[in-house]
């Protein structure tokens, strides 16, 4: 893991004179109010950006969203728990709260089928963002209390592909465009402790894709 990165702590004096949340004077400011960005993880990019806003706001739970469940197991963060979980990756990482008001790039440092990695600068601390692309089976559903009720399986990506079928179309009549058949091969799903569902019961079922971080390292440039 990375060294420890020293602050300057500002006097009262100096803060006072400073306009705003700005630079150093962001380490001594609330969490941001403003309007969200998306919460989305389709793309590496979307979920960086997640993640900092996530920071920048001090919001444990989206903050626990963006981590694949490598690092959730390797660094043994406790999903019930989030607000202890972020604790213990602020102490683990130190620096990794001055990412808040960075911005994502445009583009990731690095980027090969389902990996891909983002190197971001913020108040003289270099953080190395690596992000897997994660696969899974999902099921959302309707209890028999009317309240939605989700379960999901993790699927590696061979196993997602072994699921899902592409295959050329008829060009659309109208505009001559090209087209594709989608579909999904049959998969079993049981889900102990529920009643049998029926079919208006059943919001979601399907195969997903989303990008997660893998690993986090803090560096001084």
């Amino acid at each position: 893991m990375a060294n420890s990165v020293p602050v300057r702590v500002l006097s009262l004096a100096m803060l006072a004179s400073l306009s705003g949340c700005c630079s150093m004077a962001r380490l001594f400011c609330g969490p941001d109010k403003s309007e969200w960005v998306p919460i989305a993880y389709d793309t590496p990019r979307a979920t960086v950006a997640t993640f900092l806003e996530a920071i920048r706001r001090d919001e444990p739970g989206v903050v626990y969203g963006c981590l694949s469940d490598a690092f959730r197991k390797e660094h043994d963060l406790d999903g019930i728990v989030v607000t202890a979980a972020w604790d213990k990756m602020r102490e683990e990482t130190p620096g990794l709260h001055l990412l808040g008001y960075a911005k994502a790039p445009a583009e990731p440092t690095r980027a090969a089928g389902n990996s891909a990695s983002f190197e971001i600068e913020a108040e003289g601390v270099l953080v190395r963002l690596d992000l897997v692309r994660e696969s899974f089976w999902e099921l959302r559903y309707l209890g028999a209390d009317g309240k939605p009720r989700e379960t999901s399986t993790r699927l590696d990506p061979s196993q997602a592909d072994a699921l899902l079928r592409a295959s050329d179309a008829e060009p659309d009549p109208i505009d001559d465009l090209p087209q594709s058949n989608v579909s999904i091969e049959s998969r079993v799903t049981v889900h102990p402790g529920t009643a049998a569902l029926r079919p208006a019961s059943i919001e979601r079922l399907g195969v997903g894709r989303e990008w997660k971080i893998q690993a986090i390292a803090v560096r001084q440039p």
